[in-house]
């Protein structure tokens, strides 16, 4: 199994947006080829991990480059949810 672990931590009040984000992405992982399991985390002070499990590489380099992944991936490098 490939395991990819995503570590984030949101500003105050930002959290049901992240959420809403995270829900959509896992409905597109299970579409990926392999995918075994995309769970989330959160702990005290806003920080928030994301695993998620292929069986095999192919699968996750699907994951990796599809295109709404990406777009999602860009747009919290830049959004107020992180700090």
């Amino acid at each position: 199994m490939i395991v990819t672990a995503f570590r984030s931590r949101l500003r105050p009040g930002m959290r049901e947006e992240y959420v809403t984000l995270v829900d959509h992405m896992a409905e597109i992982a299970a579409t990926m080829p392999g995918c075994i399991s995309h769970k989330g985390f959160f702990a005290d002070a806003g920080e928030r991990m994301t695993i998620v499990g292929f069986e095999h590489e192919e699968g996750m380099c699907a994951w990796r480059t599809n295109p709404e992944h990406r777009a999602a991936l860009a747009s919290s490098m830049r959004s107020p949810r992180r700090h």
